[in-house]
């Protein structure tokens, strides 16, 4: 897993708005994305949902005009934070994962990972 995360200004983020319908496990809803970066999205769900959400999440937006943004199940939750508003900001994590073929700049021998 990569360390994104492990300083959490390491990557601008973006502010944005719109809705994301999400799955983790059995639970499924819509979440209110709030910013994206590099490295991952943070979201806002009803803190009656944020429990649903477990280690992993799929996240899918539609972008008009037939386009379709998704991240799969191998988005990795970083944190849950309650807010005083009856909600949960949730941190999402993109997998480090490289399709088949991609070089890693940082891979020792920079062959495929």
């Amino acid at each position: 897993m990569s360390n994104c995360h492990s300083d959490p200004r390491r990557h601008t983020r973006i502010p944005m708005s719109g809705d994301v319908q999400w799955r983790s496990g059995l639970g499924a809803g819509v979440a209110e994305i709030l910013d994206v970066s590099a490295c991952g999205v943070a979201v806002k769900v009803p803190l009656r949902e944020a429990f649903q959400v477990g280690p992993s999440v799929a996240l899918n937006m539609e972008l008009g005009e037939g386009l379709e943004w998704s991240l799969t199940d191998e988005a990795t939750v970083v944190h849950k934070m309650p807010e005083n508003d009856g909600t949960c900001r949730i941190g999402v994590e993109f997998s480090a994962r490289h399709p088949k073929g991609e070089l890693n700049e940082n891979a020792p021998s920079g062959k495929p990972v």
